[in-house]
């Protein structure tokens, strides 16, 4: 991303998932956490509670955007379970996501 450019939410979440934009990842987790006056750990943590939820209870995430990281794990059955969580999201299939 280049700085001091406006990108939206949207752009933003496509570019994330369409190229797998890493920094598209951190810039959502930083405006997360930037809104909800939290840390970037804080929310680290509720993304790893939210993966809990779905039943993904072999997943750790470290980092937002899935590179290795001492720490950082996962099962394919898990990203099953949280893939399987975001196409049935009504936000996903209505085309609108709004952070």
């Amino acid at each position: 991303m280049i700085p001091s450019v406006s990108v939206s939410s949207l752009l933003t979440a496509f570019a994330l998932l369409v190229f797998s934009a890493n920094d598209s990842a951190v810039a959502i987790i930083e405006f997360i956490a930037l809104r909800e006056g939290a840390s970037y750990e804080d929310t680290m943590q509720r993304m790893n509670g939210m993966a809990a939820g779905l039943g993904a209870t072999h997943t750790e995430f470290t980092n937002p955007h899935g590179l290795h990281e001492l720490g950082h794990k996962t099962t394919p059955y898990d990203l099953y379970l949280i893939f399987e969580a975001c196409i049935n999201s009504s936000l996903i299939k209505t085309g609108i996501f709004i952070l």
